[in-house]
């Protein structure tokens, strides 16, 4: 026989006990559900500012100016590349802080440092030895490390950026950029065959730029 249950007076403690357990557990569900659709909205913010920040006037000149001078055989770490490469240099620092997550990096930003690191390999290189400094744009590369595990780890193929693969990325940059500034002068250079043509490059403008960045220590 089962014996009648107590909701109220002597006997119904366990009854109060269990539904105080039930409210913590269903509101530790959504508060667990806020936080995560927060930090979903912060990752999407996060993602928008910097394609934000890549866009800017000034970047998409820069952006146009080192394009235009890869596809004539320049390979130094002048003004203009360290600005990029200290630009992706700090998307590389918020992916080893864990501020932006691995996966979403991979999707957004994936092909651009990638290419960008591997052009100016060689450069990075080089300085590191000259100025014994193993840090230089070590973020970046320690990105694009971590991005091509990722891709492995999901059966994903990893792409090796060749010779001529590098072309047709500064190529299809340099169109990008010219297309996105504003201003008829623009457009017209985009007739312009760039791989011979020094007063095309000199008409996008020119600028100095940063020293070389270290990267940042953790913290």
């Amino acid at each position: 026989m089962i014996g009648k249950i107590v909701l109220l007076g002597q006997g119904s403690e366990w009854f109060w006990a269990a539904a105080q357990t039930a409210v913590v557990l269903i509101s530790a569900f959504f508060l667990y559900r806020q936080l995560v659709s927060q930090a979903r909205a912060n990752v999407v913010s996060a993602i928008e500012s910097i394609w934000a920040r890549f866009e800017t006037q000034e970047m998409l000149l820069v952006r146009a100016r080192v394009a235009a001078r890869f596809l004539q055989g320049e390979r130094s770490l002048d003004g203009d590349v360290q600005i990029l490469l200290g630009f992706w240099e700090q998307v590389g620092t918020y992916v080893r802080l864990k501020s932006l997550p691995l996966d979403a990096f991979s999707l957004s930003f994936a092909y651009y440092i990638d290419y960008y690191f591997e052009a100016f390999r060689p450069g990075i290189v080089a300085y590191r030895a000259q100025m014994h400094d193993a840090k230089f744009f070590c973020d970046m590369e320690a990105a694009c490390d971590q991005m091509r595990t990722f891709m492995r780890a999901r059966g994903e193929p990893v792409p090796v950026p060749a010779a001529d693969h590098l072309q047709t990325f500064y190529r299809d940059e340099l169109q990008s950029a010219l297309r996105l500034l504003p201003g008829a002068e623009f457009q017209e250079l985009l007739h312009h065959d760039f791989t011979d043509e020094d007063d095309a490059i000199s008409a996008i403008g020119t600028t100095t730029g940063p020293a070389p960045r270290r990267a940042r220590p953790a913290p």
